[in-house]
């Protein structure tokens, strides 16, 4: 019986032993690692810094700064921080863990980690629950009641945000599922800024009832995969102009890559757009852009996300380079409904193979091979030449012949050239560009 005890004794000890030094072990080995893991979640727009990490034995408290860039940049192409505020962090050591959901359920796991954070100051009301997985994914539980970050140049006011984020450093891995009851972006209005040299933030784009699913991996300075989104409503509101609102809005795009070439396809659904007296419906759309050079592809990427305003003047020739080398541009479907009918569209573009010594913009022009078709209502056409003409009027007087006597001139020159093709209620055009040469 005596020796039954003593092995029962050291088998307890030996438990009590990795129950309590294995959390802080794990602890250690957290607090040595967790600054240069969170370097591996910065972007151009969204940056994380350790303020301060106080180890326990079974659980550690860290504070995060985190700053969130504007899409401005300076002249050296350095972002603009629109705004930086404090999450507090509560760390459980693994390696079991109890995970807390965001909706009140539990779950006992092995886990590196189970952290909790907060940040409840001045116009943020924010809280996630991450679980740091023993194969080093993150995976997160995401909740924002409300949201404000703001500077003199742009404000973000974000309502109801909800949803999961998964994330692999080692492979680059994304996968998330958001929902967004509302959300506002404001901008200086220009007219007031140079005219009064004063701040004047105006809602430029308001968001109602938005949805995101990406399923995406990184190669170098791309993701490729899947992404949706949806929307109830989006709303623009340009500078001086009328607003302009899209109802039930849906986008699926696809980005893959192969040998050295990126692939991607867009299709879009939108029940409606209106602006002002303007409105058409159900708007469908599928476009696929294919063979983008990888290289190039990046490098028009990171200048357009990141670049400053005069860097971004060399989007045009990247483009140039990006056709020349083979990307073809297929528009199979644009349709949408008027009050005159239906309009459809389709557009394909390709190059024929590029020239090593002539690369140019001409040679471009000489190898493009362009080939567009569209049938709309006469009437509708008719409409649009008319208020085109009537803005120009308004602009300039000394053009004295009416709008719609211009309109009518236009359409029946243009039938007469066999430019427009009439099909009862409709016209057709075709036209194909052709090493050059331009055939309607």
């Amino acid at each position: 019986m005596r020796k039954i005890g003593i092995i029962l004794t050291t088998v307890l000890v030996v438990v009590a032993f990795v129950v309590l030094s294995v959390p802080f072990a794990m602890g250690v080995w957290i607090q040595a690692r967790y600054a240069k893991m969170l370097t591996e979640f910065n972007t151009p727009h969204l940056t994380y810094q350790l303020i301060s990490f106080k180890r326990g034995w079974f659980q550690s408290k860290a504070q995060l700064q985190v700053t969130l860039h504007s899409a401005e940049t300076t002249l050296n192409g350095e972002s603009v921080p629109l705004a930086q505020f404090i999450v507090n962090q509560n760390i459980l050591h693994g390696p079991l863990v109890r995970q807390q959901h965001l909706d009140g359920s539990k779950k006992w796991q092995f886990a590196r980690a189970a952290v909790s954070n907060e940040s409840h100051a001045g116009n943020l009301n924010f809280q996630s629950n991450s679980i740091w997985t023993m194969s080093n994914s993150i995976n997160t539980d995401l909740q924002i009641g409300h949201l404000l970050l703001s500077n003199d140049r742009q404000r973000i006011e974000v309502n109801g945000l909800n949803g999961q984020i998964d994330y692999v450093p080692s492979d680059r891995h994304f996968l998330s599922n958001l929902n967004l009851v509302n959300g506002a972006l404001y901008e200086n209005n220009p007219e007031k800024v140079a005219n009064n040299n004063i701040v004047d933030l105006v809602k430029v784009m308001e968001l109602d009832h938005f949805t995101s699913h990406l399923d995406i991996h990184k190669i170098n300075a791309l993701w490729y995969g899947v992404r949706h989104f949806g929307a109830e409503k989006i709303t623009i509101y340009p500078y001086g102009g009328e607003t302009l609102t899209f109802s039930n809005l849906t986008a699926d795009l696809n980005q893959e890559q192969h040998q050295g070439v990126t692939h991607f396809s867009l299709n879009n659904h939108i029940d409606s757009i209106t602006n002002g007296q303007f409105k058409v419906g159900q708007i469908q759309v599928a476009l696929k852009l294919d063979n983008m050079d990888n290289n190039l592809l990046e490098n028009f990427a990171q200048t357009f996300m990141y670049g400053s305003d005069f860097q971004r003047f060399k989007l045009y020739p990247i483009l140039v380079d990006m056709f020349a080398k083979g990307m073809t541009a297929d528009l199979s479907q644009l349709q949408f409904n008027t009050d005159d009918g239906p309009v459809s569209m389709q557009m394909q573009i390709a190059s024929l193979p590029a020239d090593p010594s002539n690369n140019g913009l001409l040679h471009l022009l000489e190898s493009l091979n362009i080939q567009a078709a569209a049938n709309v209502p006469k009437e509708w056409l008719k409409k649009n030449i008319t208020s085109y003409y009537q803005t120009k009027k308004n602009e300039n007087p000394n053009i004295k012949m009416d709008a719609q006597q211009i309109a009518d001139h236009l359409m029946t020159y243009w039938q007469d050239q066999h430019f427009l093709v009439p099909q009862a209620q409709q016209v057709s055009i075709a036209i194909n560009y052709k090493n050059g040469q331009l055939l309607i």
